[in-house]
């Protein structure tokens, strides 16, 4: 079983993740999903060679918020799936600059 660690980028609406720990054959299929009421559809995708993956929830029509709980999870050939959770905390306020 491997190990998903993940950074969400709230201004550009985007969550990296990697995955480790896994001898499982390549590509990985991953799902995103944002666990609020209401929430965008899931996002799926593939896991890089070097195990990285991006997910960008703009196409969706969707904005990170504090608050928001995203799942990044998984899923074995066997059709066991691997699920880690990971919430924005604080509050995002860009930096201005003059």
């Amino acid at each position: 079983m491997g190990t998903i660690s993940a950074k969400i980028n709230p201004a550009q609406s985007t969550v990296a993740a990697t995955i480790t720990g896994v001898t499982l054959p390549r590509p990985l299929r991953v799902r995103w999903e944002v666990w609020t009421e209401y929430g965008p559809p899931g996002v799926d995708a593939s896991v890089q060679s070097d195990g990285s993956c991006l997910c960008d929830f703009k196409p969706v029509g969707w904005s990170l918020r504090a608050g928001h709980n995203v799942a990044v999870r998984y899923f074995q050939p066997d059709g066991n799936a691997v699920i880690n959770l990971f919430q924005l905390r604080g509050v995002y306020l860009p930096a201005l600059t003059r």
